[in-house]
């Protein structure tokens, strides 16, 4: 009953599994699937009866991906929609593409800002990637030049407790302050500790945000 008539769910990913690069389809999902936004709202409405429930979409993000085509696809899934409501969607974007073709994709596909994701890191360990090594400064200046969110999963053993991290969030946030940043699962808290020690030194950043999403530890939520 605390739960409101309208609902935005700031991180959801819709994707096709032919996105996949070979040998890379997760083996818990069927082959040739799509999981969009018919499947979003079949789910929802069991989850959530009776709400209205809109979102921020973004692709699946795994190594060789087809991005482009996963940006193409999402964007025609939202176009389908008789009413497309407050629906939106971030391109998946890797490190290593070209900065002018992102922009020419988002401008061209309606999406409003990207979501990049540590395994495209040009690193051996991408889970102890700095973010400018999956989220360089270019990405920055696109959602800065659109007003645009970056759906932003931070890595590193201790994740937002991490100087590295807090260092590169403090100085790209204020080099680019129209960008969006939001700090996925409580900026990566799964373990709330990280969030204590961590979101403290973040917590003046007008353009800071998390979002809660798969985290289950009531602490980090505190």
């Amino acid at each position: 009953g605390f739960v409101p008539q309208q609902v935005f769910d700031i991180h959801a990913h819709l994707f096709h599994t032919r996105h996949f690069a070979e040998g890379r389809r997760p083996a818990f999902l069927p082959t040739d699937t799509s999981f969009g936004v018919a499947a979003y709202e079949a789910a929802l409405s069991a989850w959530l009866p009776g709400r209205s429930v809109e979102g921020l979409f973004f692709g699946y993000p795994s190594p060789g991906n087809d991005r482009l085509g996963a940006n193409r696809w999402l964007a025609a899934e939202l176009k389908a929609r008789r009413n497309p409501g407050n629906h939106r969607a971030l391109a998946l974007v890797s490190a290593q593409d070209d900065p002018a073709e992102a922009r020419r994709q988002i401008q061209e596909l309606g999406l409003v800002g990207i979501k990049p994701y540590h395994v495209y890191a040009p690193v051996a360990e991408t889970l102890e990637a700095a973010i400018e090594e999956f989220a360089p400064p270019w990405m920055w200046e696109i959602c800065h030049e659109i007003n645009g969110v970056l759906m932003l999963h931070i890595v590193r053993h201790n994740a937002i407790a991490d100087p590295v991290n807090l260092g590169s969030l403090r100085k790209l946030c204020r080099e680019f302050p129209r960008c969006h940043v939001v700090l996925a699962h409580v900026a990566r808290s799964f373990n709330y500790r990280h969030a204590f020690d961590g979101l403290k030194a973040v917590a003046d950043l007008d353009n800071v945000w998390v979002d809660t999403s798969a985290i289950t530890e009531a602490q980090a939520m505190q």
